[in-house]
């Protein structure tokens, strides 16, 4: 078996089988960490049921997502640019067993115009997809959008069938522009899982407001019409711990990419008391102090606590600098701090 840490979580394969646009080599690869492949479509035909692919940085181009659920419980790990780029909208050809990590999702500049990345199709499914922290954007503007079934992926049980939804779950996902997911008159039992998501626009799994749309998903925590940066950080308020779960240093989770078990970015654990800068002496409400740190590597935010009451305080989770004036709000001559990065 083989390994792969995402923040704390373990992650266990049979094998996994690594794939680098830039570097990779489909003539002379093996997959291996050190001798990759180039592309997805030749680390997929070299695949086995629970394998993983792991994603260097890259844009990988295959024709649709049914090449994705080819092997049954396949994983795709990527990280923070690891683009996998469609040409075809497809509808499913098989019942689909796969997950995927920090992967962004993509229409091709090549697509060819549709509603969907993915359709359920005309064939009742069972549903084994799990995406997590990933994001689903159309740059090349390539989906219609705005009607019925107008989405990245949708699940449309029409009147003479109800795919069945065994695990379907979309975790601190990004949808731009369009919904990420929605069914069409299903019931109201909700077995379709959507948490901690956002988007730009006023709904996660409904196009258009209509009343049959998406009645099975249940959304859970979610943010719409919020603004991002290019690298999906949520730039609107609401998204910092309002999330359901955790993020990675034990804190109630993020709402996006940016937090949940899987969360973007460098989490780091508490650095001890001793590298962090301050004098108390005897302070009083109202007195001020100037509290320093080192920075840590790939830390863009730093979030500082204070002891106090057998418990540590957030007093700002939010700092982008490495130090922080501190005013006391009552007298505490042994004041404690610790900076999380």
């Amino acid at each position: 078996m083989e390994t792969i840490r995402i923040n704390n979580t373990v992650l266990e394969f049979d094998r996994i089988i690594y794939v680098d646009a830039v570097k990779g080599n489909d003539e002379t690869g093996d997959g291996s960490k050190d001798n990759p492949f180039k592309t997805l479509q030749t680390a997929i035909d070299n695949s086995k049921e629970g394998n993983a692919i792991k994603l260097a940085e890259g844009i990988y181009n295959v024709e649709g997502f049914n090449n994705l659920i080819a092997i049954n419980n396949l994983s795709y790990i990527g990280n923070k640019k690891s683009i996998i780029e469609l040409n075809t909208g497809h509808g499913l050809d098989k019942n689909p067993t796969v997950s995927f990590y920090r992967v962004i999702f993509r229409p091709s500049n090549n697509f060819t115009a549709n509603k969907v990345l993915l359709s359920g199709g005309t064939v009742k499914r069972t549903w084994n997809t799990l995406f997590y922290n990933c994001v689903f954007e159309d740059p090349f503007n390539k989906l219609i959008k705005g009607e019925r079934h107008s989405c990245y992926i949708v699940a449309d049980g029409s009147s003479s069938f109800e795919h069945d939804y065994k695990n379907c779950k979309f975790i601190n996902c990004v949808a731009l522009d369009t919904p990420i997911f929605t069914t069409w008159n299903d019931s109201t039992v909700k077995t379709i899982e959507v948490k901690n998501c956002a988007t730009n626009i006023n709904s996660l799994v409904n196009p258009n407001n209509e009343s049959g749309h998406s009645r099975n998903v249940e959304v859970i925590s979610g943010l719409t019409n919020v603004s991002f940066d290019t690298d999906y950080n949520i730039t609107s308020e609401d998204w910092q711990n309002t999330g359901t779960g955790l993020n990675p240093d034990g804190t109630q989770a993020h709402i996006g990419v940016y937090g949940g078990e899987f969360g973007w970015g460098v989490w780091l654990p508490p650095q001890p008391i001793d590298s962090i800068s301050y004098s108390t002496n005897q302070k009083s409400v109202g007195d001020t102090i100037l509290i320093s740190w080192g920075e840590s590597l790939g830390a863009t935010r730093y979030e500082l606590q204070y002891y106090i009451n057998n418990e540590w305080i957030t007093i700002n989770n939010n700092i982008t600098n490495t130090e922080y004036v501190y005013t006391f709000e009552q007298p505490n001559p042994a004041a404690r701090f610790r900076v999380r990065g």
